[in-house]
């Protein structure tokens, strides 16, 4: 339920700015996408000017409000309820093992597509995060650790509360890579240049960067994704599930195309993310 974006082809994702990276006198026949491209998850970064994820495990239910679609609530008994108005999941379970630790799997047609371990800790400001997402063809799973913004509420669960994203602490290597390739330009006026792009956890897509909603192969049924070239050194990204944006993004590549930073908001939840990846190097 606090979903982060943490995998290289969240690349595959309108309208948020990117940050830190040196835009380049590139012009439209240049191509400085092209390769494969590697998350820093330690140079991880996560904006504090949207939600921070709002969590409450009292009275036997679990719920969450802070995201589009409406609430969030489901008896945290460990099975599996139905929710309405989600893109990503149409059903939720929630086991509490204990008061600092939880188990959360969000199903789409009864296939598990995430799943994530919360435990807080002993102090009760401080909680960890360890998931696994299935929505690609290749599962991803990595670790974020959180603090909580304010003070607990007296008699409340330590895992209730407001809590902020730190630190991405782990991503595994199906979560890192991307490989982008376009084709040269015609003239300097071609900005739709064609394109294909692979991600390590088997997401692709090929079409054009003329911002039209193309298929995206390897994800949720009914997924698409929309490219376009804003400026020489800058993409803008839309990854739609059944005609609904769910992920938007802006990337923009250094001036010496080594380093790509990458600002990507979970559309459905308001959360932002910004990410470094460099450019792998050709042995």
């Amino acid at each position: 339920m606090i979903r982060i974006a943490v995998r290289a082809a969240a690349l595959l994702a309108v309208a948020c700015a990117a940050q830190g990276a040196n835009a380049g006198n590139w012009t439209w026949t240049d191509r400085p996408f092209d390769g494969t491209w590697v998350i820093r998850p330690e140079q991880t970064v996560f904006d504090r000017d949207l939600r921070a994820p709002v969590l409450s495990f009292e009275g036997g239910m679990f719920r969450r409000g802070d995201c589009r679609g409406g609430a969030i609530e489901v008896p945290a008994d460990g099975h599996d309820h139905k929710v309405k108005d989600q893109l990503l999941f149409d059903a939720l379970s929630v086991r509490l093992r204990n008061d600092r630790l939880a188990e959360i799997t969000e199903k789409l047609a009864s296939k598990v597509v995430w799943s994530g371990r919360y435990a807080v800790s002993a102090g009760g400001d401080a909680m960890t995060l360890d998931y696994e997402d299935h929505r690609a063809a290749k599962p991803v799973a990595g670790e974020v650790t959180f603090h909580r913004e304010g003070e607990a509420v007296n008699g409340s669960r330590p895992l209730s509360g407001t809590w902020r994203p730190d630190k991405l602490a782990h991503l595994s290597a199906s979560g890192l890579t991307l490989t982008f390739t376009t084709q040269p330009a015609v003239s300097d006026a071609d900005r739709a240049l064609p394109f294909s792009l692979v991600a390590g956890d088997g997401r692709s897509a090929t079409g054009r960067l003329d911002a039209h909603d193309i298929p995206l192969q390897g994800y949720l049924p009914g997924s698409s994704v929309a490219i376009g070239r804003l400026r020489p050194d800058t993409l803008q990204i839309n990854t739609s599930v059944n005609g609904q944006v769910v992920e938007i993004s802006r990337a923009i590549v250094s001036s010496d195309a080594q380093t790509m930073t990458l600002g990507q908001i979970d559309w459905v939840c308001q959360a932002k993310t910004i990410f470094t990846l460099q450019k792998q190097t050709t042995q």
